[in-house]
């Protein structure tokens, strides 16, 4: 013979589909992790009537048009810098900067907190609170750097 063994008939009935040596082999294998949903990043967010009077709702969206952000972190950059000229104070929860989207006729992102979380790992503020709070280099890259320079066509 060539040194194997022939299969026992035990070996042959832990072979068969649905019998108790599989089901072992079964049980061992890991099983596949469901994902961990982080949140459906959609909140009701709130238009606040009383964030800001008509007249500076008028000027936040004249100064949306001329910055013409076009990235959602710009867009969001653009309103808080202006609603921290208009006033005031430095930071701004989703409610407000949901009304700011709503003042200049925008779609508000639909994972608002995503977005901060971006605008955060580019360095342009952080979140404290659940209130986003944009640093200096928010505020320069839409004083120097919006709106963007258009190619120049040939």
């Amino acid at each position: 013979m060539n040194g194997r063994t022939a299969p026992s008939s035990q070996d042959e009935d832990a072979s068969e589909p649905g019998s108790e040596a599989e089901e072992d082999v079964n049980a061992s294998k890991p099983k596949a992790r469901s994902r961990r949903k982080k949140g459906s990043g959609h909140a009701n967010w709130k238009v606040l009537d009383n964030l800001m009077t008509e007249k500076q709702r008028d000027e936040l969206r004249k100064f949306y048009a001329e910055k013409a952000p076009g990235k959602q972190n710009d867009q969001v950059a653009v309103l808080a810098h202006k609603l921290a000229e208009m006033l005031g104070r430095n930071e701004f929860d989703g409610n407000e900067i949901h009304t700011a989207f709503q003042a200049v006729n925008a779609k508000t992102p639909a994972n608002l907190t995503g977005v901060f979380g971006n605008m955060t790992g580019e360095g342009l503020g952080k979140v404290v609170d659940k209130k986003w709070t944009p640093n200096f280099k928010s505020s320069d890259m839409v004083k120097h750097d919006l709106p963007a320079a258009k190619p120049a066509k040939k």
